[in-house]
């Protein structure tokens, strides 16, 4: 077998695919149907997870379709597509959208799950409690804290904009 990194083996034309060349075909072809799926299929009930999935299946569906072409393009034997440096490019944006994934994964998405308030991962945000009369606690015990705003119960809000209504 000749030297694959060779520039004579990666420029000749060939249209006959080997083993390696039908395998990554295959690969292609599987990638932009998960895209599809991600993209149009996946339900998930988190948002950031959703917005992920639909953007790499975006993503999978560009390169997939782009690998794709150029596999028939090469199996068609059209001139400047029939080289084996194509597919090697195609290769090198899939390893690159890998290491970008990994990247993401690590250190983009979690950033984005934690929220910016400070808080630690898992707690919940606490609601202003409200005593009987539907005053809040804070502003009764005079530490207000900053963002806050004095709240009334639901039944209050209720009965208010019912009040609106008929007037």
């Amino acid at each position: 077998m000749p030297n694959p990194f060779d520039l004579t083996y990666l420029t000749e034309s060939s249209p006959v695919f080997g083993p390696f060349a039908w395998a990554f075909y295959v690969v292609q072809a599987l990638g932009m149907a998960a895209g599809v799926y991600l993209s149009f299929a996946w339900k998930e009930r988190n948002i950031l997870r959703m917005q992920l999935a639909r953007r790499l299946g975006l993503v999978l569906i560009a390169l997939g379709s782009m690998g794709t072409l150029l596999g028939v393009l090469r199996l068609r034997d059209i001139a400047p597509f029939n080289q084996r440096y194509w597919f090697y490019l195609m290769l090198l944006a899939d390893l690159l959208l890998a290491g970008y994934l990994v990247y993401y994964a690590r250190v983009v998405y979690p950033r984005q799950q934690t929220p910016a308030t400070g808080r630690e991962k898992g707690s919940r945000p606490q609601a202003p409690r409200l005593s009987a009369t539907g005053a809040d606690q804070s502003s009764l015990n005079g530490a207000e804290e900053p963002g806050l705003t004095p709240g009334r119960s639901r039944r209050e809000a209720r009965q208010r904009r019912k009040r609106k209504k008929r007037s």
